[in-house]
């Protein structure tokens, strides 16, 4: 009888052994296919396509790690919504100071061109116009370095007062 019973242990702890191994195949298995969606998610994500998330339980062994890798391609995401956003402000800013600047430049030109076939005081009238115009393209150009710099972090932004009336006089009598 006591032969039978270390038999029945023995056999008790081989199916013990046998369901733990069982156990734990399942288990590596279910990791394995959970990190071949990983996977597939970081390749998709690799090409290009942002908008994707791995998914996981918050019971899964992965589920950290999906939810860090998460993170951390949503701030690449914004990251990137930033620059695109600042790209497109740049490309709107260089297209309307390209404007201002040759605007002013023509005028210089033109008062310029008049200004060498005319007399002594004619051509004083037309080199003071065109001297204040290229103040004018010197201002756009003071501007652009300066929001150039404010772009960059090197400088902070001021709000400062303008008499808005003035100004509108200016551009008008421009």
């Amino acid at each position: 009888m006591g032969n039978n019973v270390i038999v029945l242990i023995l056999l008790a702890v081989i199916i013990a052994a046998l369901l733990t191994i069982f156990a734990l195949a399942q288990r590596i298995y279910k990791i394995k296919i959970q990190l071949a969606g990983v996977f597939d998610v970081l390749d998709d994500i690799s090409h290009g396509n942002n908008n994707r998330r791995i998914l996981a339980h918050p019971e899964d062994i992965t589920a950290s790690i999906c939810y860090k890798i998460n993170a951390i391609v949503k701030g690449y995401r914004d990251k990137i919504l930033d620059l695109n956003q600042a790209a497109e402000a740049n490309h709107r800013l260089m297209t309307s100071l390209s404007h201002d600047i040759r605007t002013p430049l023509t005028s210089i030109i033109g008062y310029l061109d008049v200004a060498v076939q005319k007399n002594d005081d004619q051509r004083t009238a037309d080199i003071t116009i065109a001297r204040q115009k290229a103040h004018d393209m010197k201002d756009y150009v003071d501007t652009l370095f300066v929001w150039c710099k404010l772009n960059s972090g090197e400088e902070s932004f001021q709000i400062e007062q303008l008499d808005l009336a003035e100004l509108t006089r200016n551009i008008l009598q421009d």
